[in-house]
């Protein structure tokens, strides 16, 4: 099994330094502020977070390193925010009905979803030797019915959400994290329907019976 090497990942201060200095190659202006730095034993990742009037929009910047030190996968992307006016909202309230039509899912920018998920791409020291246990399995068990839980929506706060609209093309636009009392959220769009032509929700793809072939 490897053995972490800890000494041969940069610092965090240089992590930083590198970061800032490896986007400015790509002529991408990146500021201290904008950084979270994550690192343990086996890894480091940086996470380059972007903003709209001040708010955190679902466009973030990546840069990783191995358990040698070395860069290992960066990522990153150009664009341009082009303002397309100014249109009504629904309330908090009204959003939450939105939770079952799959098209009002709207991305939101990671630092949201730091509270639920540990590093992505890094595996942690503390995992080594750790072996979880499979579930058991009853043979001839015919399969359990799924548990339905009813959530109650406890908060709701004003983000930027992006969406895609059916064409294929990608808005910025107001929505809300409904949180519910279950520890999660549901990041929904709040503008009117009618401004962007939504896709059509998918359906659900009935289930055929496996080919039979004869050797």
């Amino acid at each position: 099994m490897p053995e972490p090497t800890p000494e041969l990942i940069p610092s965090k201060s240089e992590l930083v330094k590198q970061t800032i200095s490896t986007f400015a190659e790509f002529d991408i202006l990146v500021t201290e502020g904008q950084l979270t730095v994550q690192r343990d034993d086996w890894g480091a990742y940086v996470t380059v977070s972007n903003s709209f009037d001040g708010q955190p929009i679902p466009i973030d910047f990546y840069i990783g390193w191995d358990s040698k030190g070395q860069i290992s996968s960066i990522s990153a992307a150009s664009f341009e925010i082009v303002e397309r006016g100014e249109y009504g909202t629904v309330s908090p309230i009204e959003a939450v009905t939105r939770i079952k039509d799959g098209r009002w899912y709207g991305g939101v920018a990671s630092q949201y979803y730091e509270q639920f998920n540990r590093p992505v791409g890094i595996a942690r020291s503390s995992d080594a030797g750790v072996t979880l246990p499979a579930p058991e399995e009853t043979p001839g068990e015919e399969p359990t019915e799924p548990e339905i839980v009813d959530l109650t929506i406890n908060r709701a706060e004003s983000v930027l959400v992006s969406v895609f609209d059916s064409a294929g093309n990608m808005w910025l636009v107001p929505g809300y994290l409904l949180f519910n009392d279950q520890g999660w959220f549901d990041s929904i769009v709040s503008l009117v329907e009618g401004v962007i032509q939504l896709p059509e929700p998918y359906g659900i793809m009935p289930v055929e019976e496996p080919v039979k072939t004869e050797n």
